[in-house]
């Protein structure tokens, strides 16, 4: 008897202890008693912050500091963490968020039907069982627990709990090559109860934030979402499974649900770099803006009235004095316009007006939601406006921006997906994406926008991608895809997209064509190393007519080269000492004697003059006159051809 009560003493204090140990303090409390200050510090340690009360929410702050400390943050509700409004030159940094109960759950395939398509899964000890959804199911190796290859996410419209750990569901769809086993492991996603947010750090117009070192080892949809931002500078971040979790058995397989950073509509796109984007459950890095659909004209009053899912006016991305594009449903361009919103109210349009709009698109996410009217006066018409073309903000595409030195993949779609202009993707490494590992695109089914010019792929590695199952569907038909597929589902005219440098990229063991390009007048494609899969074939894109014989693929591509715009500049004689770029955005010329003159030219990133001078005795020039852009400069001086690349962003 007294051993018996001294088991059940250790066991109660063991009870005890382990309710202890989980009991955090009050992240909410830290924050909030030093709401005022310029430096905010959260003291390292591990903290609860409760979701049930909503996210933890900082508005208007200006210069100031949040340091974590390396602290752990835990979200006891699979809701949005951290929300940042109208925020300027406020950084954020050093924290790992996670949460407990976990956004996803897992389990193991123990049953298949013949077929192949209905599974018995057990869940793992310790992930949740209730609330699953089946809308995202993915399929990781027992062995590996990575993705299994040759096989895309599926989803189920019957899940059902057979026991107290045990679910059944037959899988949508049929994939012609399954690679599914008994044995391997299904991820699925769960679903909190009551009123959530989505996201776990959202952003909404601020300018000049910097986030630095902030983990995120879960979401319940994006782990990082900026909307209506400016420069904001992704430092150091990382978004991945949590490794070596004591909480569970059988370790994390996901991170998140959906994309890991994502910026939508920036008037000044972001700074991606040295970041570590992974395991996540959808795309990795994704920039885009917004293209609204038009459902009446008015030629005399030159006046355009489009679609927007949004019933609140101030979340359509179309502001007064933006500069606008107009897009034909064939996906040629038509022109470019100023527009001013009339009244800040929503107009209503008729269910034969949304109709016929929405039918000129072979197909548009959630097209039932697109009800809500604007309307917009342009001040220079363009002819040949109808009804089923778009429109979107020049200014709201994230253009200027940099994704570098990132490592990136591990995901059921694509690595990094780009709708900006005027921006550098380089030094990336993207392994192992089911999907693509870099595309530039618009996408009308989730109408985002936009027409992408001016952009610089260069230095990045990718390797094993397009593992997934095939799809002769898709326009996205490489590992490296810069392409255009119009409303009517063919690819777009040449000249939709401008002004494309590929180089010095390394593309291995990925299917062919490893490079699709389309829809592009201006390719520099030079210095690229690609060595494909022989073993793995795919036919993706077959029904657009893409063909994989070759390693590059290209249609409606003009004023195509591999020269080396830069080959041409000596780069010896103290290049950066010659030609240099100051704070005011002048080129400053060093070295020109007096009386003496040179030759300044400034060409496009394809190496097209599109500025040049003689030059005598001058040591400055003002570069206004040009754009957002990367640009070469040459200068011819005392029998030497000096150049430098610069970028105006």
């Amino acid at each position: 008897m007294q051993v018996k009560s001294l088991y059940l003493y250790i066991s109660l204090l063991f009870i005890s202890y382990n309710t202890y140990a989980e009991v955090y303090p009050d992240l909410r409390t830290i924050l909030n008693s030093q709401i005022k200050n310029s430096v905010i510090n959260i003291p390292k340690g591990t903290y609860s912050l409760d979701l049930s009360s909503g996210k933890y929410s900082f508005e208007k702050l200006n210069k100031v500091v949040i340091n974590g400390n390396g602290s752990t943050i835990i979200c006891n509700r699979q809701s949005q963490a951290f929300q940042f409004l109208e925020c300027t030159n406020v950084v954020f940094s050093n924290l790992f968020i996670e949460y407990d109960p976990p956004c996803s759950t897992q389990g193991t395939i123990t049953k298949m039907s013949s077929d192949m398509r209905t599974w018995d899964v057990v869940i793992h000890d310790g992930y949740p069982v209730d609330n699953l959804g089946a809308s995202r199911i993915q399929i990781y190796g027992q062995n590996t627990s990575e993705l299994v290859p040759n096989f895309g996410t599926t989803s189920s419209n019957n899940l059902t709990r057979t026991s107290d750990r045990t679910v059944s569901f037959t899988i949508n769809g049929f994939q012609n090559n399954y690679n599914v086993k008994v044995g391997d492991y299904v991820v699925l996603d769960v679903l909190a109860t009551g009123t959530t947010q989505p996201h776990t750090l959202f952003m909404s117009g601020c300018k000049n934030m910097e986030l630095d070192s902030i983990t995120i080892y879960d979401s319940n949809c994006f782990s990082f979402l900026e909307v209506d931002c400016e420069r904001t500078h992704f430092n150091r971040c990382i978004v991945t499974r949590k490794p070596f979790d004591s909480k569970y058995k059988i370790q994390r397989l996901r991170a998140g649900i959906a994309d890991g950073i994502h910026s939508a509509n920036a008037k000044v796109g972001p700074v991606i770099e040295q970041c570590r984007v992974e395991y996540n459950g959808d795309d990795c890095i994704a920039l885009n803006g917004t293209f609204y659909p038009v459902y009446n004209v008015d030629e005399s009053g030159k006046y355009i009235y489009f679609l927007s899912n949004y019933p609140q006016f101030n979340n359509i991305r179309i502001k007064t004095g933006d500069s606008l594009v107009c897009v034909n449903n064939d996906g040629s361009m038509r022109g470019n316009f100023v527009g001013t919103l009339i009244n800040n109210t929503l107009e209503t349009p008729t269910a034969a007006q949304m109709s016929a709009c929405i039918a000129k698109f072979t197909s548009v996410s959630n097209s039932g939601n697109y009800i809500y009217g604007i309307k917009v006066h342009v001040d220079n018409w363009v002819p040949g406006v109808a009804i089923g073309d778009l429109i979107y903000s020049k200014n709201r595409i994230c253009s200027g921006f940099k994704i570098i030195n990132n490592t990136v993949g591990h995901t059921r779609s694509r690595g990094i997906l780009v709708k900006g202009s005027d921006g550098i993707i380089d030094g990336n490494t993207i392994v192992g994406s089911e999907g693509s590992a870099i595309v530039i695109t618009p996408q009308f089914y989730w109408m985002e926008a936009g027409f992408s010019n001016n952009v610089e792929i260069s230095n990045n590695t990718i390797l094993n991608c397009m593992l997934g199952s095939n799809n002769n569907a898709t326009e996205q038909a490489g590992a490296l895809s810069i392409v255009y597929k119009n409303p009517k589902n063919s690819f777009a005219p040449t000249g939709s997209l401008n002004n494309i440098s590929i180089h010095h990229n390394i593309i291995d063991e990925c299917p062919r064509p490893c490079v699709v390009l389309s829809s592009i007048k201006g390719v520099k494609y030079y210095q690229n190393t690609v060595t494909p899969s022989l073993t793995i074939i795919r036919t993706y894109g077959a029904d657009l007519g893409v063909q994989n014989n070759n390693d590059l693929w290209m249609i409606n591509v003009t004023d195509f080269s591999n020269n080396n715009p830069m080959a041409v500049i000596e780069t010896k004689n103290n290049l950066n000492s010659e030609i240099y770029i100051d704070n005011n955005s002048n080129i400053v010329l060093s070295n020109i004697k007096q009386g003496e003159s040179a030759q300044l030219s400034i060409c496009d990133m394809i190496g097209r003059v599109i500025y040049s001078t003689k030059l005598i005795d001058s040591k400055k020039i003002s570069l206004a006159f040009l754009g957002k852009g990367i640009y070469i400069v040459s200068l011819k001086y005392n029998q030497h051809l000096f150049g430098k690349k610069i970028s105006i962003l």
